[in-house]
This record gives C-alpha cells, sequence and structure tokens, in this order.
C-alpha cells in the first residue's frame, strides 16, 4: 500500500485494535476494577505483577497503567490518547517508558544498567515506568540484585513485571509487588471482540467462522485476532465456517462424525479408512487428534451436564445426544486416556501414522476402565453372594439342574434330524453353574475378547434356564438389566451363546430384586463344602482376582 509515493507497511490487526483504556479490556474485570479504584483514590502500588496465559491483555494493560499515570489529564483511569504524553507511549517513544524484554535483558549487568539510570526524573511525565516482559526469564542474580531496588524504589519509578510462568519468580520478588492474575478469556467473550474487529475492518465473517476462530484460539485474543488477519487475506468475500476449517487445517463436522461413528460401532475398517482419506487431503495429524480429542471431551461434558455450553463449540446438541449413545461413560474416559497418550507419542515416534492407526483400533476396541466398572462389579457379586450365604463352595445339586440332557429321541415317523431338532426345541438344556457351563464359558469369552465391560454387567447375571432357543438371564437391578438388553451387548451375548449352544439363541434379561433371591435361598437351603485346604473358595477367587492377592495359608 503506497500513499504519496510512501511505502506504508500493513499493521496487524491484533497491533490494529489494541486497548487504549481500561474499560476497553476484554474480560479481567477483577484487574479492570482494581486499577480503577487505585487511580481513582491514588493508592497506587509501586510494583505490579501481571501473571497469566499469552495473550489475555497484560502487556496492553501495563502500558495503559502508564499512560494513565502520566496523561496530561491524569493520574486518570480514562487517559485521554491525544496528549503529547499519550501519543509517545502509544507510539512506543517516550522517553519515559521503558519495556524490556526479560528473554533476552535476563543477566545482572542489565539490572545494574537499570539501576545507574532509575535515579534520573522523568523526561515529559509523572513516573519513570519500567515494563519487564517475560520476567520469569531473568537469572537468580539478576533478580536478587533487582530485589532492593524493587522494595524501596524512588517515588518517581513504578515496575510492572509481566510473567506467563509466575511459579518460576522468586517469593521474595512475589511479596513486594501486587500481583493480578489474568485469566484465559472465554469462546463468547473473544468472538464478541472479533466480531467488534471485523465490522470495523470492513471483514466480513459469519457467527460461525468466529467461533470456530475462538475456540482455535485457546482463550488468548491475541492468537484469535492473528487467525482472522489471516482468514480475511486468503479468503474471497465472507469468510464462513468452511473457509476456516480449509484454511486452518480443522477437518469438517461431518468428517468427525463419521470417525466417532466409527470408532462407536467399532468399524475398525471404516475408521482406518477416514484416516487415510483425511491424510491424503493434507490433513495433519496432530491437529486431527487434537480435534478427536475435542469431541470426545464434549462427549464426556454432555453426558455430566448436557446444559454447558462449551461443549456446542464441537458441535449441535443433536449429534452428540446421538453419538454419546454409543459410548458408556467408562468408555469415553477410556478413550480420552488413549488419545492423550497418542498425542504425546506423536511427538517422538519415527511413524505418526502408525501410531494413529494403532490408537484407532484400540479405541475401536475398547470396553471401558477396568479399575473403575469391573472392579466395582466384582465388588457387588463378591457382597451379594456373601450376603445370600455363598462364601463356601457351589452346592453340589442346583434347582435350576434339570435331567440328563441327552435322553434317547422318542420313538418318531419323522427324519431323524427333523426330529432331533424338534427335541432340542422342546426339552431345555441344563445349564449347571459351574466351570464347564455354558454361562462360564461366555464369560471366559468376553474376556479373552477385551470385552471388560461387557464382562463387568454379564457377570452380574444369574443363568436360569435355556429352552425353545431362549436364553433367560436373572439380574437384581434394572440398571443391569437395561445395559444387558442394549443393542450393543444383547447381539453379542446372543451371538456367543449361539456359538457355543451349536444352535440359535435369543437372550431374554429377568429382573429380581434381591428379596425374591434371598427367600428362595431360605427356601432351598444350600448345602456348604468345606474346599481342601490350600484351595480357594470362589468368593476368595474374586477377592484375590480384585485385589491381585494370593494365598499365604489357608489353615483355619
Amino acid at each position: 500500500m503506497f500513499e504519496g509515493g510512501v511505502n506504508v507497511d500493513y499493521i496487524a490487526l491484533y497491533r490494529q485494535h489494541r486497548p487504549q483504556e481500561i474499560s476497553s479490556l476484554v474480560g479481567q474485570e477483577h484487574v479492570r476494577a482494581a486499577l480503577v479504584n487505585a487511580l481513582t483514590n491514588n493508592r497506587l502500588a509501586h510494583a505490579y505483577i501481571f501473571s497469566g496465559p499469552r495473550g489475555t491483555g497484560k502487556t496492553s494493560v501495563a502500558k495503559i497503567l502508564a499512560k494513565a499515570v502520566n496523561c496530561a489529564e491524569g493520574p486518570t483511569p480514562e487517559p485521554c490518547n491525544v496528549c503529547l504524553n499519550c501519543e509517545h507511549i502509544n507510539k512506543d517513544a517516550s522517553m519515559d517508558v521503558f519495556e524490556i524484554n526479560g528473554a533476552s535483558n535476563r543477566t545482572i549487568d542489565m539490572i545494574r544498567e537499570l539501576q545507574e539510570k532509575i535515579c534520573f526524573s522523568p523526561v515529559e511525565g509523572r513516573k519513570r515506568v519500567y515494563i519487564i516482559d517475560e520476567a520469569h526469564m531473568l537469572t537468580k542474580e539478576a533478580f536478587n540484585a533487582l530485589l532492593k531496588t524493587l522494595e524501596e524504589p524512588p517515588g518517581h519509578v513504578l515496575f510492572i513485571l509481566a510473567t506467563t510462568e509466575p511459579y518460576k519468580l522468586p517469593p521474595t520478588i512475589l511479596s513486594r509487588c501486587q500481583r493480578y492474575d489474568f485469566r484465559r478469556l472465554n469462546v463468547a467473550e473473544i468472538a464478541g471482540r472479533l466480531g467488534e474487529v471485523a465490522q470495523k475492518s470492513g471483514i466480513a465473517a459469519t457467527e460461525e467462522a468466529l467461533k470456530l476462530i475462538a475456540g482455535q484460539a485457546d482463550g488468548s485474543l491475541r492468537d484469535a485476532l492473528s487467525l482472522l488477519d489471516q482468514c480475511s487475506v486468503l479468503t474471497q468475500g465472507a469468510i464462513d465456517e468452511e473457509n476456516v476449517r480449509s484454511l486452518l487445517g480443522i477437518a469438517r463436522r461431518t468428517e468427525m462424525r463419521g470417525f466417532l461413528l466409527a470408532i462407536g460401532q467399532r468399524k475398525e475398517k471404516k475408521a482406518l479408512e477416514l484416516l487415510a482419506d483425511l491424510l491424503a487431503g493434507g490433513m495433519d495429524i496432530k491437529q486431527l487428534f487434537a480435534e478427536l480429542s475435542a469431541y470426545i471431551h464434549a462427549i464426556m461434558l454432555f453426558q455430566a451436564a448436557p446444559a454447558l455450553s462449551y461443549m456446542h463449540i464441537v458441535d449441535s446438541s443433536e449429534h452428540l445426544q446421538a453419538i454419546s449413545e454409543l459410548f458408556s461413560r467408562e468408555r469415553v474416559l477410556a478413550s480420552g486416556k488413549c488419545l492423550h497418550e497418542a498425542a504425546r507419542d506423536l511427538n517422538t515416534c519415527i511413524q505418526p501414522r502408525l501410531t494413529a492407526e494403532i490408537c484407532l483400533i484400540e479405541l475401536c476396541q475398547m470396553e471401558g476402565s477396568l479399575a473403575g466398572a469391573e472392579i466395582l462389579a466384582r465388588l457387588a457379586a463378591l457382597e451379594s453372594r456373601i450376603n445370600a450365604g455363598q462364601t463356601g463352595a457351589q452346592p453340589e445339586s442346583n434347582p435350576l439342574t434339570v435331567p440328563d440332557p441327552s435322553p434317547m429321541c422318542p420313538k418318531t415317523d419323522k427324519a431323524p434330524a427333523q426330529a432331533m431338532e424338534e427335541s432340542v426345541a422342546a426339552v431345555p438344556v441344563p445349564i449347571p453353574i459351574n466351570e464347564g457351563s455354558i454361562w462360564q464359558k461366555t464369560l471366559e469369552q468376553l474376556l479373552a475378547q477385551n470385552m471388560r465391560m461387557l464382562h463387568a454387567y454379564a457377570k452380574r447375571g444369574r443363568p436360569a434356564e435355556i429352552a425353545a432357543g431362549a436364553f433367560r438371564l436373572e439380574v437384581s437391578d434394572a440398571e443391569t438389566a437395561g445395559e444387558l438388553q442394549a443393542k450393543r451387548y444383547r447381539e453379542t451375548l446372543e451371538k456367543v451363546l449361539t456359538g457355543l449352544a451349536g444352535q440359535p439363541i435369543k437372550l431374554e434379561v429377568v429382573v429380581r430384586t434381591a428379596d425374591a433371591l434371598v427367600k428362595e435361598q431360605a427356601s432351598a437351603p444350600i448345602k456348604q463344602k468345606e474346599p481342601p485346604d490350600g484351595e480357594a473358595t470362589d468368593a476368595l477367587k474374586d477377592a484375590l482376582a480384585i485385589f491381585d492377592g494370593k494365598i499365604i495359608d489357608n489353615n483355619r
């Protein structure tokens, strides 16, 4: 851009729209109120620490405070921005305001030079203001040299230390300054400010695009303005959500929904195909996993507190509801941990794509958290057995056991195969409750296939009978019944039972309260059998499995 033959450099949006007075500060209400009161009541401190994440306004507020104390109309909470002092500070040309980069000027020599000049009176304004940015980068020796000066500076000096890592500042420095912590801005605050800047700068942008930019900024208004600046340069016409996703390398919502649906439905092939398509289109693996983590985070929040607004940046309530139904709470938590570990490994691994593919397969196969769901299920089952008086060996006889499962087939004129099929359908198949039962084998297969969440729920069930192609399972609570009757679990159980029984099996889950089970136990006493020395009872085996223990001495 040229004006009058002179090349005028373009100024970035975050520099053009930096706040010039305390009232225009976005967020940080506590900082604004404290500084306004201090300036109004003439109770300004001699040293301040402004701490907080990047891009939250620390340096901007420091410069506003320098103008507030040196303005011709001041000291005032609202500097005029037109007097000579304000103009010089805005242009970084003031002889009374010194901005020092603590990262590059961190030695004791810099502090000594500062101490030599600090005694001089202000040239234009009331105070000499020293703004030390990234103050935590100063060396220990530099802090020690600064200590006495910072504690009792001349009356015409004001120190402002800005830092993103306040815990690195020595306690002696912290104790001599007033500290104000700047917080991350939320999406609504950033999006609102982006809308104001876009309107002033003549940039057309949709509300969804501004929200997406605000979400990508991670609480930093400066980063958000830089992203808006980038999008305005690279986009022809109005900036919409698709433009932002394309320019910033963000996957579209439809693609992310496809990913989560494939993972939720355990379709490994589909998930790997989607990964290949996105990588072929130039998608960065780290960015993809960051978005997957954000989606899992949104599902977790939706299940816990659907009214929170933060999650709706990721997707709408309707789509989050549909996808969250595919994930149990334990599986969501386990998936979040898996993605976190994969994101960490992507920074150091030799083959990032292999790491990503392994993570996707694990997500598809994941059942939930063993430490959470299954241990609680085992403890509940153990407690119920103890309360029912089944702490010893299993009874020698079982009321559910029926006569010999393979009697002679009655004489019939029908073909042998047809007669056998009808005989199997008509005669109940016994299910002895022991190590060789169909149900026990079903539980073993679930563990072998790493379906720990389903195993935890299934283990709570008590098999009753199998007849006419139906397997009846009794449980003591409605929650367990609902989980086992859910489509994703019921189909898996029916498939395993069918394979073990050699015929099509349908699962029927019946709720029987604990009171009914206790009455049944009372009407049919169970014989107790002491196990030989050195052998564990079933209850003891469960306890050993839960707490990873071993038998040292079984003498009683």
